[in-house]
């Protein structure tokens, strides 16, 4: 995991993208329940996430927010945010999110990105 710096205190770059799973919750402040998409992350902090999706997401035109879930290291974690910008890249699209989190779920984030950090150095 790199450290790369951005306007957060930290975010980690994954060596291996994290999949998981993704589904859109509203589109301009409409609600809305999408079918369930894929998703690779392939960066993150505790604000926000860079992801891939094969799935092209109307996020120029619209405002979409989504729900995520993945495992970081040992939970399973349902996160909730907003895309910030969409670009293609390399036949898939590329996506900007930023987290709508509450202390609680920043403070699991926090842990599971640490718990992850540790278990790589230890397989080094």
């Amino acid at each position: 995991m790199n450290y790369s710096r951005r306007e957060e205190s930290f975010r980690y770059t994954f060596h291996q993208p994290l999949p998981g799973t993704f589904h859109m919750t509203r589109i301009d402040g409409e609600v809305m329940i999408s079918s369930e998409g894929k998703l690779q992350i392939l960066d993150m902090s505790l604000n926000g996430m860079k992801m891939a999706s094969s799935l092209n997401i109307p996020a120029g035109r619209h405002e979409v927010h989504l729900a995520v879930s993945c495992q970081i290291a040992s939970e399973l974690l349902e996160l909730e945010g907003t895309i910030l910008w969409q670009e293609s890249y390399a036949g898939e699209y590329l996506y900007g999110v930023q987290f709508q989190q509450d202390e609680k779920v920043r403070e699991q984030l926090l842990q599971e990105l640490k718990r992850y950090a540790r278990d790589l150095a230890g397989m080094d």
